[in-house]
């Protein structure tokens, strides 16, 4: 079998990164990828190479994002597998390089965007503004994404409220923290924190709908009463168009194509 033969997806991905490394650093130092190439056959190796005059980059380790792709393009066929566009790559390595084995679920949301971001159909979907979400997520918010995308595509919490009171159900920071339960957060006790976190990334959205009521005159047992005006409305709490795109982009579900 020959060399061309044994190829596989991601390493014709790390072939067309390596053209403009020729461009760009040099014969000499395109000649190092190019071996690189031949021994490691990796996209991720490949796509790290150019950042190794960063002190940490050398450090950095990449395996589990390797394996991670490789799994998921697992059965695409190898013309849908593109060179992911350098302001999403370059960010979201050098992110990625700062989780730990212990959050597999940022993991999993930086290896969905990467995929996304190589896929032919799919990589006008990766924004570059997503690698910042990612980052600015704990690993509890990102179960709790993963949950959201699982239970519901319409998810949305609301309160209705008169004079700064709950008058019907649940307030919202409580239903949420049922939700985080739910999800099966390791800290239920920061459900808050999640929540303001979440709509500060514009992922959920809030609406406010205020009105005001007419309260004539009146007497009960507690005495005479004059008019008044009731100031009351509802609030939701749902998924924003951002939202809904960062999730298509970086959340995978069983039920996700073609990267997942």
């Amino acid at each position: 079998m020959g060399a061309e033969e044994k190829k596989g997806p991601l390493a014709v991905v790390a072939e067309q990164l390596a053209k403009p490394v020729y461009k760009d650093v040099g014969q000499g130092a395109a000649r190092e990828v190019g071996k690189s190439l031949a021994v490691v056959g990796s996209f991720v190796r490949l796509a790290v190479r150019p950042m190794q005059s960063f002190a940490l980059a050398g450090h950095l380790a990449f395996d589990w994002l390797d394996d991670a792709l490789r799994k998921k393009f697992e059965g695409v066929p190898e013309e849908k597998i593109i060179e992911p566009r350098a302001n999403v790559a370059g960010p979201l390595m050098l992110a990625a390089g700062f989780t730990s084995e212990d959050q597999p679920e940022l993991r999993e949301l930086y290896a969905q965007l990467l995929a996304t971001a190589m896929h032919a159909d799919t990589r006008d979907a990766a924004h570059p503004a997503f690698v910042e979400t990612v980052r600015q997520l704990s690993p509890d918010e990102a179960l709790l994404l993963e949950h959201l995308r699982l239970e519901s595509k319409n998810f949305a919490i609301q309160e209705t409220w008169e004079n700064d009171h709950c008058i019907d159900g649940d307030s919202i920071p409580v239903q949420f923290q049922a939700l985080c339960e739910r999800a099966g957060v390791s800290n239920t006790s920061l459900s808050y924190v999640y929540l303001e976190n979440l709509m500060r990334l514009g992922i959920l959205r809030e609406a406010l709908y205020t009105e005001g009521r007419y309260l004539p005159a009146g007497h009960n047992r507690h005495g005479t009463y004059e008019a008044s005006i009731a100031n009351g409305g509802t609030r939701i709490v749902e998924i924003g168009e951002f939202g809904e795109r960062f999730m298509a982009a970086c959340v995978c579900t069983v039920t996700r194509k073609p990267t997942c």
